[in-house]
Order: structure tokens, then sequence, then C-alpha cells
């Protein structure tokens, strides 16, 4: 409000400063992001704003188009130039949006052979939204789970990157139940981590979307890829684990946080035939029960037992004795094809010990939702990643490490060469722990996205298993 005394010219300049403020905000906040990724995920966001935009506030402010400038930001950026044109496609179709969610409550599965009144609703809401595409319109109406309803679940499960057994439970309904906002927000979510952080221009480097579980390794002339596992996601009851410790004080009901943190390091070696030495948190939640049930458990499954940096006998340990949140020893698994970091591991500096490895344990990569680790990352075929990186070595070349790892040259003129069982060649079969080097670090990035395209541009979404766009939407909506 303002008095008859106020000059209309005091008016034009607080109006002025409100504009300008306020389009000065919208430049920062399309440049760099609406939120902080330190606020939304504070010590565990661990990439870098490698696509920061120096602010030139002064020249944005004396710009005649500021709006054209804004849309100059990331025009080189077919990413987000792909996410924005996502955003307007599902605006566009939320003002049409007619379909309401369904009630799934009373069928905690529903599959094949099934016969329920919602199924009729499910094949009608399907055919509305045209999931998965236009073969859906084929679809019978019925109540009943038909084999061909079977089939377009399966299809509609596999785009989302989950299971794709065409049985229906949480997952599958959160799927079906999405609307255009909750596709918008998701959008929003992911535009907001690509101005946060982008891929590198300069290559190699190795990069793994979480929620994807796939690495990919991005040479100077090609690339490759393979499944990975990844961290367990936090359990429905975290919340109240957290507040049951806070309760107790006792240091063993800690609830472990297994997942994968999003990180910027470098890989600078790998360890051949590695130990492991335990974690006491997985010494009290996981091995305590067999310690105290079988004595002989640690010498019969490879484990070695030290006090002080003295090995002793594992099996006269009186672990009923001992209070399992002051064990005092060091418990360390030896080289072996069933160590639980199999037969290598590749090291990278971090706060959290993170790294990639193998293991013995390859069931898992033929699931589709691999989240299944304590946090690290687990390698599908890691005598291949070990290759890719010895591009950083000047000692060893990619056949090297093979026949390192044991296994014969790609090279044809080497392999007429080869025996494996000659002990005096300089390259040979490492059956002791052995550290290889990489003269140049080679870059690593642990990113989280849930919307992402392949190298044909394809759109994928990706399950958000840890449950993220929710905290990056809060904050945004927080600013």
């Amino acid at each position: 409000n303002y008095s008859s005394s106020d000059s209309i010219y005091r008016v034009y300049a607080e109006l002025e400063l409100i504009i300008s403020n306020s389009l000065l905000r919208m430049y920062k906040d399309i440049a760099n992001g609406r939120s902080s990724p330190i606020k939304v995920y504070g010590y565990t966001y661990m990439l870098p704003r490698n696509n920061w935009k120096s602010m030139k506030f002064y020249d944005f402010l004396n710009e005649p188009n500021k709006i054209g400038m804004i849309e100059e930001i990331h025009k080189n950026d077919t990413t987000y130039q792909e996410l924005q044109k996502l955003l307007k496609l599902y605006q566009h179709r939320k003002k049409i949006e007619i379909s309401s969610s369904i009630d799934f409550g009373d069928y905690p599965k529903l599959a094949l052979g099934d016969s329920a009144p919602v199924i009729g609703k499910l094949i009608t809401k399907l055919k509305q939204r045209n999931m998965p595409d236009s073969s859906v319109r084929s679809l019978q109406n019925t109540n009943v789970f038909t084999k061909e309803l079977d089939r377009i679940i399966k299809i509609i499960q596999a785009k989302n990157n989950l299971t794709p057994d065409g049985i229906m439970g949480y997952k599958t309904y959160k799927i079906v139940n999405t609307t255009h906002t909750n596709k918008i927000d998701q959008v929003k979510a992911n535009m907001e981590r690509q101005r946060w952080f982008t891929k590198p221009q300069e290559k190699p480097y190795v990069y793994i979307n979480l929620p994807q579980y796939i690495v990919e390794m991005h040479g100077p002339d090609s690339g490759m890829e393979m499944k990975v596992c990844i961290g367990k996601n936090l359990p429905d009851n975290y919340d109240a684990m957290v507040k049951e410790y806070s309760d107790s004080g006792w240091l063993y009901k800690l609830p472990k946080n297994m997942e994968t943190p999003q990180i910027a390091s470098e890989i600078t070696y790998a360890v051949l035939n590695p130990t492991w030495t335990v974690p006491n948190s997985i010494v009290t939640r996981e091995m305590w029960p067999m310690l105290l049930s079988e004595p002989h458990y640690l010498r019969k499954n490879g484990y070695k037992v030290t006090h002080n940096g003295k090995e002793i006998n594992s099996d006269t340990i009186k672990w009923s004795r001992m209070s399992k949140t002051s064990i005092p020893y060091k418990i360390v698994e030896q080289p072996g094809p069933n160590n639980s970091l199999g037969t290598v591991k590749f090291l990278f500096s971090n706060p959290f010990f993170i790294y990639l490895h193998d293991t013995p344990s390859k069931a898992a990569f033929e699931k589709t939702q691999r989240a299944v680790s304590h946090g690290c990352v687990r390698l599908e075929k890691p005598q291949e990643f070990g290759e890719f990186l010895m591009q950083n070595s000047t000692k060893y070349d990619a056949d090297d490490f093979r026949v390192m790892m044991g296994y014969p040259p790609r090279d044809t003129a080497r392999l007429k060469k080869w025996d494996p069982k000659d002990s005096t060649a300089t390259i040979r079969k490492i059956t002791k722990t052995a550290n290889v080097n990489l003269n140049k670090p080679m870059p690593l990035y642990l990113d989280y996205r849930t919307l992402y395209y392949d190298r044909n541009w394809q759109l994928h979404f990706a399950y958000d298993i840890y449950d993220q766009n929710r905290l990056i939407l809060k904050e945004m909506d927080r600013m």
C-alpha cells in the first residue's frame, strides 16, 4: 500500500526489483537446480556439480531478451531437451486424463487364472491409457486373468524394469495406477538431477545408474555394459528401527543403511584373489547365530580370526561367553572361489567403504530387481570390467589381465603361444592376493536416474527402488 505522497517512481522501482529478483531466481533454478542435492541427500551425495553454470547476473539483468537467455542454458544438453519435450507431453495428456485409480486392496496378488471383478476394471483402465501399446485394445473384456492379459502385464513390467513374471503385486499396481501427475513429478525430479550433474564429455569413464542395475563403460571409440547388483533398499519399518535404537542406546540395534550412495571417484587399482574382512555389523546381525550354534563354522567356511594382529584358532573361541556388542576379534574370509568378493575387487576412494567386486552368487544377476548387496556393487563379468580398465595401465593390457585372472588371451597370436601351466611365464594366472595398479585412475560415477535414454534415444523407466524422487520433489516444493 502506498500513500498519496509516494512517488510513482518508487512504485516502479520496487516493482522492477520484484520482477528482477523473480527472473534471477528463475535463471538460477533452471541453470543449476531449484534445490541443492546436499540438502536432499546430505553427505551421501558426492557427485560433482560439474555442470554448474557460472551466474552472469549483471549480463542477465542487462539482457533485453531474458527468457531467450534462459532457454539457451541447456540448448546443448540433449537429455535435458528430451526431458523438456516429455514434460510438455505429459502436461498435455494430464488435461485429457479421465481414468481414476483402482483399489486393489482386497487382492495382494493377481495372476494368470485368477477371477475377480477388479480384473475387469484393470482391463478397462489399460485400454483407456493404451498400456503398454495399441495391442491392448484387442483384450477381451472379462473378469478373468487370461493368457493375453498375462502377456500384456509382462510387457508393462519389463518396460518399467520390474521382473516380467505376470504376477501383479504392489509394484505393478503402483505403475498401473500412475497418473500423468505422477509422471510429471517423475520428469521434474529427473530434470533436477540433470541440472545437478551430467555425464562427462571426456572419455574413458565408468557410469552406473543405480536403479537401472547396469554399469556402462565408455571408451574413446566404443562402449559396453553389464549387469550389476546394488545395495538393498531400506525396510518399510526403518524409521521405527531407528527410534528403537535411539530409545535403547544399544549400538547393535542401529539399523544399517545399505543403499548404495551417489559417488564420483576414481578407480585406482584392482585386487586379485582378495580377502574380506567381515564388518562388525554383519558379524552381529547375520553371522552371530551360526557362531553360537556351530563352533567350527568359521574354519569350515574359510575364515581366519585374529586378535591384536595374531591369528588364533577359531574353534577354541567360546562365543556364548561374550557379548556381540563387544567382539574383540577380526574375522577375515580367505581368498578362494567361495570368497564373498569373488576373485577380484576394484578400489576407489570414498568414505563409505564401497567398492566394485566379483561374487560367487551369480544367480542374483538373473533377477530384474537387483538391490541385494550390503552396499557395494557386484559385477556380472568382472574380468571384462578389468580388461576395460587396463587402457589406463602402461604395464598391463587387457589380455594380461585376462591371463592373470585365469582366462585365455583374446589375441589369436598370443593364444597359440599361451600355456596356462607355464609357471615361468612373465604374465600368468595369479593365485595369491595381488594388486594391479592403474597408472591413470579411471573416473567412476554412481548416479541415480529413474528416467533415462539409451544410446538410440529410447525412453526407459526404472522403478524408484530407493524412493528418492519423493525427496527431491519435497525439497523443490519447499524452496
